[in-house]
């Protein structure tokens, strides 16, 4: 009943998914017929960080570790695939914001993505796409092989472009 308004459908609910898109760009054929899975390879990204404690990346994934202030460096930063990182803006940095304390950056030597409420989430999405090594449906690490064998229909999250890249 809004000037202006047309109509008003409800949008479909779609959950974030990662099991396609490195299927879709050719993944699968790049490892298969040049072996390349990304070792030796170290890539920055730049963005909202990265959940190092995350099983994509190796970490244990558990409520407890998750517990961590991640302010500081903990036992699960630097690992195997996260191997340095800083956090140039701080978890409470809102550049929005009208206050001073939340719109300058406080930066801190922990990586960390900020929680999805405050915006992060996508840096750890990224990183993932370049280098994720893939979680099972358990919520595991995969560890292999990345090849054509990749049981991709039944994994939680699918691995990344280069999987075993830093």
């Amino acid at each position: 009943r809004l000037p202006g308004v047309k109509s008003v459908t409800v949008m479909e609910l779609h959950e974030r998914g990662h099991v396609g898109s490195v299927p879709l760009i050719g993944g699968p054929e790049v490892w298969r017929n040049y072996g390349v899975l990304g070792e030796g390879i170290k890539v920055a990204v730049i963005d909202t960080g990265i959940d190092y404690i995350h099983t994509n990346f190796g970490g244990p994934g558990t409520p407890e570790a998750y517990e961590l202030d991640t302010t500081e460096l903990n036992e699960y930063f630097p690992n195997v695939k996260v191997a340095g990182g800083w956090d140039f803006a701080g978890d409470d940095y809102d550049a929005s914001s009208d206050d001073p304390r939340r719109n300058t950056p406080q930066p801190d030597p922990n990586p960390m993505d900020c929680p999805l409420e405050r915006g992060g989430g996508h840096g750890t999405h990224v990183a993932g796409t370049i280098a994720g090594y893939g979680v099972n449906a358990d919520g595991t690490t995969y560890s292999g092989p990345y090849d054509d064998t990749i049981p991709l229909e039944t994994m939680r999250i699918g691995p990344g472009v280069a999987p075993l890249a830093e």
